[in-house]
């Protein structure tokens, strides 16, 4: 069975190694430490999930992120995650339609499989 390739993008290295570990199980995942590398990565190579932080480091970065990655490749599942309680409906108002689903740090392996329709 051939994985679905996630982008993983999030600028806190600690965070992004742990996370890229428990969702290799699950995706062939592609793990980018910002906002610039993530787009390069789009520009060049067919992505079926984006998985970004917020904020980073500037709040609506990773809207910025997923903007780019509807307009480079609509079918993209476009994920947004955050540690701040109440982001999802900041997000919902700033860009409604934009995000496919927003997870709230921490958020189990489970929860990334099911927001990218594997279950």
């Amino acid at each position: 069975m051939n994985r679905l390739h996630l982008l993983l993008v999030d600028d806190r290295p600690e965070l992004l190694r742990a996370l890229t570990r428990v969702l290799r199980a699950a995706f062939h995942v592609t793990a980018s430490p910002g906002l610039a590398p993530a787009i390069r990565v789009l520009a060049v190579t067919s992505v079926d999930v984006v998985l970004s932080d917020y904020e980073m480091p500037d709040p609506g970065e990773g809207l910025w992120l997923l903007a780019t990655t509807r307009a480079l490749s609509p079918t993209t599942r476009r994920l947004l995650m955050s540690g701040r309680e109440g982001f999802e409906g900041e997000v919902e108002t700033i860009a409604p339609g934009l995000v496919d689903l927003c997870l709230r740090k921490p958020f189990s392996a489970a929860e990334v499989i099911v927001a990218a329709g594997l279950r």
